[in-house]
């Protein structure tokens, strides 16, 4: 039988603080956001475009975001244009309900993002 007053320590707990950052940064990343703290940072700061459901996922993981600030990001594909072709093969930008294939061109552009700051 084992002795219950001995603490033993989750995988989390056993996990470094650069495992547990990386981990995180990995999570956060793969929904468009950005940390943009440093690691060991007693507060995470992350930023996340408008409308992104970023917060909310933070709030059902357990964190509590708090909104900080909005600002401005260079993005490498910041804005999608949607074009489509008209009979003379000229790229003409496409129209909501069009029936004819829409070609996506994207590029760098400057984003909002919106600053959210939580206990990590």
């Amino acid at each position: 039988m084992a002795d219950e007053t001995v603490y033993k320590p989750t995988v989390l707990e056993k996990r470094s603080e650069a495992e547990r950052f990386t981990a995180m940064n990995d999570w956060v990343t793969h929904r468009n956001g950005r940390i943009v703290s440093s690691p060991g940072a007693a507060l995470m700061r992350v930023e996340a475009l408008e409308g992104s459901s970023l917060p909310a996922e933070l709030e059902a993981a357990g964190y509590e975001p708090e909104y900080v600030e909005d600002r401005e990001r260079l993005l490498t594909a910041g804005i999608v244009e949607k074009f489509h072709q008209n009979a003379k093969g000229e790229l003409v930008a496409a129209t909501e309900g069009s029936t004819k294939p829409v070609i996506e061109r994207t590029h760098a552009g400057i984003a909002r993002v919106r600053v959210f700051e939580f206990k990590f």
